[in-house]
């Protein structure tokens, strides 16, 4: 699918790269599907990261891995 984004422009996002949260997430319940978007030139999704909303094109957020932070991260769900 083709989206065209407020910060990245249009993208394509091949339907094995969605994201779905069910019950969208805190403060956005209507934003249910996302994609992570990366430098792919790097190769490294070890770094910042957006989780682009494919329902609302004007909203991403920012994402990091824990681990880059807290090596020894390891919340108790």
């Amino acid at each position: 699918m083709t989206i065209d984004t407020r910060i990245f422009g249009e993208i394509e996002v091949e339907e094995d790269k969605v994201i779905t949260f069910e019950e969208g997430i805190i403060g956005f319940p209507d934003c249910k599907r996302f994609t992570l978007i990366y430098d792919e030139d790097k190769g490294d999704r070890r770094s910042i990261c957006w989780m682009q909303s494919l329902d609302e094109p004007v909203f991403a957020l920012p994402v990091l891995d824990p681990l880059l932070v807290k090596e020894d991260y390891n919340p108790m769900v």
